[in-house]
């Protein structure tokens, strides 16, 4: 799609039957795991282009109406980078932190409910040491489901060998210029120090047939049994495989 000129782009992404389904999506999945988060402490920005059709503008105001901390941001054409960066220069900002924890995730995925908590926490531990305090650092949860990976009917468990992009972290101090997308994900452990954090599925990828890159897991499958994977999304995620498997197949 990066490769098609600006007409071309904007017809493919703004097709009716393509926004209609990323908003239910948006609506039933990555939306949901935003709000659930039992810590709140966080800001999101929901980043459209300023072409955006009036008609799913309007129905995503109305989904974020209520949400204190989810923002809609509006933006010219630009390029991807400078338009992150810009919505997350939009975004409210807490007084007296020295450090922000900048992460990314697509209308087609999902978060666990402690994801927030979890950033928090590991990076209120690493921040203790010196050169956490003066570097970037990375939290990335590198163990999630897949659903309808390559067109098949079953939620999968994965454990990544590389970062991915969902609920991924990069800490940095106030005034440092680099946030999550300053690297690919999958590189991320390159260029900084990166804590992967492996102690239950903290995310879900979904594969729709409209996915804008590659659902490829990089690692090994997980040991879960299916009834222990309707727990874990039932607990974490308050999602079925029904209803996920519905959802990636409408």
């Amino acid at each position: 799609m990066s490769r098609q000129d600006a007409d071309t782009a904007r017809a493919t992404l703004y097709d009716k039957s393509r926004l209609e389904k990323r908003l239910a999506l948006f609506e039933q999945l990555a939306l949901p795991s935003i709000t659930a988060q039992t810590d709140q402490n966080f800001q999101t920005a929901v980043l459209i282009g300023d072409t955006f059709p009036e008609e799913f503008s309007n129905r995503l105001e109305a989904l974020l109406e209520g949400i204190a901390n989810v923002h809609l941001v509006s933006l010219p054409r630009m390029i991807h980078i400078k338009a992150v960066r810009r919505a997350f220069a939009m975004l409210p900002e807490r007084e007296g932190t020295t450090h922000t924890a900048t992460f990314r995730l697509d209308d087609d995925d999902a978060i666990h409910r402690d994801t927030i908590g979890r950033i928090h926490e590991l990076g209120a531990m690493f921040l203790r040491d010196a050169q956490c305090q003066e570097s970037p650092f990375v939290i990335s949860f590198n163990r999630g489901f897949y659903v309808g990976r390559q067109g098949k009917d079953r939620v999968e468990e994965f454990y990544e060998k590389t970062p991915v992009a969902v609920g991924m972290a990069l800490i940095a101090p106030n005034g440092d210029k680099r946030d999550v997308f300053r690297r690919n994900h999958r590189r991320a452990n390159q260029y900084f120090n990166c804590y992967s954090d492996m102690q239950k599925p903290m995310f879900i990828r979904t594969w729709h047939g409209g996915n804008d890159s590659e659902v490829s897991p990089s690692g090994r499958r997980g040991d879960l049994g299916a009834d222990a994977i309707r727990q874990h999304l039932a607990e974490g995620f308050g999602q079925t495989t029904e209803k996920l498997l519905k959802l990636v197949k409408s």
